[in-house]
């Protein structure tokens, strides 16, 4: 549709579907038959860090938002909610991690996925 934007070195596989005004920073791939609602902002999988330091942000929120970035996203044990409820009871209390666990829980409308590594093989069928 119009209105997109595909970054450097994006893979974009058979019949994708992106709606208008989708954004992909560099270096995305899209999977076979996936579909993309119109303004969604995709980009590199990790954490900005170049974006934490010039924000001023402390080594230790730094380290702190790295571990639940971990937790969340890294680890391949239990359900999404498990991972969540054992994050918060870990780094509950904390200013940055609850920052996150709020964004995360705010709307219920909005959609927090897994990166997938380049090399991870996916079922096409």
């Amino acid at each position: 549709m119009s209105h997109n934007h595909v970054g450097h070195d994006c893979e974009i596989n058979d019949g994708a579907l992106l709606s208008q005004g989708v954004t992909l920073g560099g270096e995305v791939i899209i999977q076979k038959k996936a579909i993309i609602g119109g303004c969604t902002a995709i980009h590199l999988d990790g954490l900005n860090m170049v974006g934490l330091k010039r924000n001023n942000f402390s080594i230790d929120d730094i380290r702190t938002i790295k571990n639940v970035y971990k937790a969340l996203f890294i680890s391949d044990e239990g359900l999404w909610v498990e991972r969540l409820a054992m994050a918060k009871s870990v780094y509950g209390g904390n200013p940055v991690a609850d920052d996150i666990f709020n964004f995360i829980e705010h709307d219920s409308r909005r959609i927090v996925c897994k990166p997938i590594s380049k090399s991870a093989k996916i079922d096409e069928s």
